[in-house]
């Protein structure tokens, strides 16, 4: 008898809220439609604190042009501090793309991952580029590398390439 009661009290439980979130539409593409409207907005992504933390930088999309940004907190104003559609790749007419990058220690210099591919799953091998904020200048570091890293101090870069580590100097002496 219990488990009668039960099972009355969980179907009427279940058709209340089957009712409570049908909504009615006034066209089958309304309907369809309904799913984005349950969406926002993507938010930044790629947040990096910058210097001694009053500002941020971030990525975002133009269209399908990659950008970095800095907000400050102080001013409450954004910066474009890199636009990937207003570069080439160094010594062609082709548009600069990348899929991830990474400020060196003083905040002036981006290392970009570029060219990316896939070995397995996740790892892989890509060609790596460093950018100055300063001259606005690009400089390919390596190709082939399955990873890089800019030094705490920003005047290396470590890199990984056919099971060997190498570095490289950006200040040279």
């Amino acid at each position: 008898m219990l488990k009668k009661i039960v099972l009355a009290g969980s179907l009427i439980l279940i058709t209340f809220a089957a009712f409570a979130q049908k909504k009615e539409y006034k066209s089958l593409s309304e309907a369809f439609m309904s799913g984005m409207s349950l969406r926002g907005e993507s938010g930044p992504s790629g947040v990096n604190w910058l210097g001694d933390g009053s500002s941020y930088s971030f990525t975002k999309k133009q269209g399908r042009t990659q950008q970095i940004w800095s907000y400050s907190i102080k001013n409450e104003k954004e910066e474009l501090l890199f636009n990937a559609g207003d570069q080439t790749f160094p010594g062609t007419e082709e548009t600069f793309s990348y899929r991830s990058s990474q400020w060196a220690g003083d905040y002036q210099y981006l290392l970009f991952q570029t060219n990316f591919e896939r070995i397995w799953r996740n790892s892989g091998n890509a060609d790596y580029y460093y950018y100055s904020l300063k001259d606005k200048s690009m400089m390919p570091i390596v190709e082939d590398a399955f990873t890089a890293e800019v030094s705490p101090n920003g005047a290396l870069v470590g890199y990984g390439k056919e099971g060997n580590l190498f570095t490289f100097d950006l200040i040279p002496s």
